[in-house]
């Protein structure tokens, strides 16, 4: 399932958030993976990213940052950031969906340094989490 790209774009520390997406049925609980990929110029990476659940969704997942530079085809380097995430996600008593943020506590993604977000959710729905 395709997160839709958000982006974040600081003058200060600030932080963006993805709409809301995904559909997580009540009283259901599943096992998710999501690659988050930020592009930016921004040489600067102090970053932090969450993800929350609405409705009655509940979350518990950690996650991980990497940086570097990627060069695509007919493209000049840049700057690449991606987040991991992996967890669980309960439904609740009425279900919901879910979103992510991501913070710039540098507040170095602004003007021609925004840092445009996309990525991947891999959803699964399990019988139980112990």
């Amino acid at each position: 399932m395709l997160v839709t790209s958000f982006t974040l774009n600081s003058a200060g520390v600030d932080s963006a958030t993805s709409g809301i997406f995904g559909i997580v049925a009540a009283n259901t609980s599943y096992q998710f993976s999501v690659m988050l990929h930020g592009v930016t110029t921004s040489t600067s990476k102090y970053f932090g990213a969450s993800v929350q659940g609405t409705g009655s969704v509940t979350v518990l997942s950690d996650w991980a940052m990497f940086d570097g530079k990627s060069v695509h085809t007919g493209v000049s380097p840049q700057g690449e950031v991606v987040f991991l995430f992996q967890g669980v996600l309960n439904g609740g008593s009425s279900g919901g969906g879910v979103r992510f943020t991501v913070s710039d506590f540098a507040g170095a993604t602004n003007g021609a340094a925004i840092m445009t977000i996309s990525g991947q959710m891999l959803l699964q729905e399990v019988g139980a989490i112990i």
